[in-house]
């Protein structure tokens, strides 16, 4: 990993991808898949929050 690709992840300019959590995973001995699952969570509640109240507007389909 870069130095470039590091400080644009710090900085919030980058998300974590597939290869960079490999790579990170590898660096500091965990798993790809637990960067993975913090990008993704991340990324959840940013779009929760834009949605706001419009999303609470949208009504569940259920089985009649």
């Amino acid at each position: 990993m870069g130095r470039r690709s590091l400080y644009d992840l710090l900085e919030g300019r980058a998300n974590i991808d597939a290869v960079l959590a490999l790579k990170l995973g590898k660096l500091v001995g965990s798993t790809p898949e637990f960067w993975m699952n913090l990008q993704r969570t991340y990324d959840l509640a940013i779009a929760r929050e834009k949605l706001g109240a419009d999303l609470d507007a949208i009504p569940t389909l259920t089985a009649a």
